[in-house]
């Protein structure tokens, strides 16, 4: 009964006012600030531009996106688009697609606005968030503590639980590994990473997401050259589902037409989190002093994740024919199965994800509750049950799991859009 109203609650959220909401702020952004998708491209050169002090404890604008990358990479990607194939059929992948094209404005615009307005403390240096700008610049400190409230809310569905279920499911039912297990040693990983502060999460992430990401494509592009003669006829198949032709013309009984899109559009926000204002926390803290760069850099976030990395493991799917197993754990081990220690290498590629995106999102959470309560206790509380959190998502049921985080990444895009929307409006921010 409480599982099938959270999906309800989930469902309602990300039917066609919330697609059509995002859709329009995204139209209406891309004419305000001059179509900045266009020169994203151009985020790649100011990465390697972006100059090093020597000071290790800098917090870089590539150690910056890694970090933000490590919030979006993983479970998303992987488990999350296998879902959204077994719940919304491979016409939601289209939609996935598009929503990455959109949600690069909402990213570059909504670092835009927290860089604006970050502030510097004498001895922790840069932070900022969505938050400090409700509470003081637009003078709407309710709805300040509104979005922070589900900031640490949504840390604990979309940064523990997801990760830590989806990682025990995989491993579970390719390995046989005990879910409790596998929980506590994720508890374990985490806690000495968090407990070492953002320096620690931002290091750790700039080594290990390069390294996973090339492992990964690699597999995918491996799994594509096996099944090289279906990818053409699945990508044809993808746009006749997304646009409900094939189940018009075939007369196939099966998901609604708002369901592949609500499950593409909620998908690709979950993967990438544009819109939602957490990218912004972590990117408020970087030493760039050029807000126009940093806001292009860590809109590229946007392109590896959704447009790049959701995109090729839902092709790589397709192409296998595995999409109509619903299971998501033997979808995945069936298609990455199909090359030589496949299945050892996603293993891999998902125990790194996982280890990097459950620090990242840890900060996120921290910074919220630091902003609702202003002691260090706080911090120190909040991640202990964090860690704790780590161990009881492993064991939960998947689907639960899942519409939780949906509702909660809902809930922060309300206020972070609206912050967006009168900032723009009312503080000349400069546009490329």
């Amino acid at each position: 009964m409480v599982q099938e109203i959270i999906s309800n609650i989930n469902s309602f959220l990300w039917s066609y006012p919330f697609i059509i909401l995002l859709t329009v702020t995204s139209v209406y952004l891309s004419i305000k600030l001059r179509f900045p998708q266009i020169k994203i491209l151009l985020a790649i050169k100011d990465l390697f531009k972006s100059k090093d002090s020597g000071n290790k404890n800098k917090i870089t604008s590539f150690k910056s996106l890694m970090t933000v990358l490590a919030g979006t990479l993983g479970t998303g990607n992987i488990t999350g688009v296998a879902l959204a194939i077994a719940i919304g059929g491979i016409g939601s992948l289209f939609w996935l697609f598009v929503s990455g094209i959109l949600a690069m404005v909402i990213s570059y615009a909504e670092n835009l606005v927290v860089l604006k307005h970050r502030k510097k403390d004498k001895f922790k240096g840069y932070y900022g968030g969505t938050m400090y700008v409700l509470e003081e610049v637009l003078d709407k400190r309710w709805l300040a503590i509104l979005f922070a409230v589900v900031v640490a809310i949504a840390a604990a569905c979309t940064g523990t639980m997801t990760q830590s279920n989806s990682l025990a499911t995989l491993l579970n039912t390719s390995m046989g590994i005990d879910k409790k297990l596998i929980g506590l040693i994720l508890a374990i990983i985490t806690a000495y990473i968090v407990f070492g502060g953002k320096r620690r999460i931002a290091k750790i992430s700039s080594i290990v997401i390069p390294i996973c990401t090339f492992m990964y494509v690699a597999l995918c592009l491996a799994v594509l050259y096996v099944n090289r003669a279906n990818i053409f006829p699945g990508l044809k198949n993808i746009i006749m589902y997304a646009s409900g032709i094939k189940q018009v013309v075939g007369g196939v009984v099966g998901v609604s037409f708002s369901t592949v899109v609500g499950r593409g559009f909620a998908i690709g926000m979950f993967s990438n989190e544009a819109g939602m204002g957490s990218a912004p926390i972590f990117t408020a803290t970087v030493e760039e002093e050029d807000i126009e760069v940093q806001s292009r850099i860590a809109a590229t976030s946007v392109v590896i994740d959704t447009i790049i990395l959701c995109m090729l493991t839902g092709i790589t799917i397709v192409s296998t024919g595995m999409n109509n197993i619903c299971d998501t754990g033997v979808m995945l081990n069936n298609v990455f199965g199909m090359v030589p220690f496949g299945n050892v290498i996603l293993n891999v590629c998902m125990v790194f994800f996982v280890v990097s995106t459950i620090p990242c999102w840890e900060y996120y959470g921290e910074e919220a509750i630091k902003y609702l309560f202003k002691s260090n206790l706080s911090i120190y509380i909040f991640r202990i049950f964090y860690v704790i959190g780590i161990y009881f998502g492993s064991i939960m049921v998947v689907e639960v799991v899942w519409d939780l985080a949906g509702i909660a990444n809902a809930l922060m895009t309300l206020p972070n859009l609206y912050m967006i929307y009168n900032c723009l409006d009312k503080n000349n921010i400069k546009v490329i």
